[in-house]
């Protein structure tokens, strides 16, 4: 089940609705998407340690391990999106990614607004297209 969740300081989590509940038949095969529960929510205390023995000591080694290992990965590969997108070329963005650290801001350089647009233009939908084409028109007063 797929819930919002939130850190409220270091021992309370507020849980939204999640996005949908599903409808069940008699042989358990989904008949309806559901909707979120008007209002639901639950408020939980959880004791998260607040340094990385306590986090170490009551998780296990291993799963502080993977849990920081996969965040890294997520954070490496969106920094390596960004720079594509910026327009970096291959050898700039290896460059750049050799020195690395989370939570480093990229210098990706300042992009006009047609080098934006030109990046973002294959990830439109068609009607999305036509529609910046008649406001570009619009703008030329064509």
């Amino acid at each position: 089940m797929s819930q919002e969740m939130e850190n409220v300081g270091a021992n309370v989590i507020i849980t939204r609705a999640p996005k949908a509940y599903p409808t069940y038949d008699s042989d358990g095969n989904i008949i309806k998407a559901g909707t979120k529960p008007d209002g639901w929510s639950i408020t939980l205390e959880h004791n998260f340690p607040d340094t990385l023995d306590g986090m170490t000591e009551q998780y296990g080694e291993t799963a502080i391990y993977n849990m920081a290992f996969s965040q890294l990965r997520i954070d490496f590969q969106g920094a390596v999106r960004r720079l594509a997108e910026a327009g970096k070329s291959d050898d700039e963005i290896k460059e750049t990614m050799a020195t690395w650290q989370p939570g480093q801001k990229l210098s990706l350089g300042s992009r006009d607004s047609l080098d934006k647009l030109e990046s973002s233009w294959g990830n439109m939908t068609p009607e999305q297209q036509a529609q910046y084409k008649l406001r570009l028109e619009a703008l030329l007063g064509r």
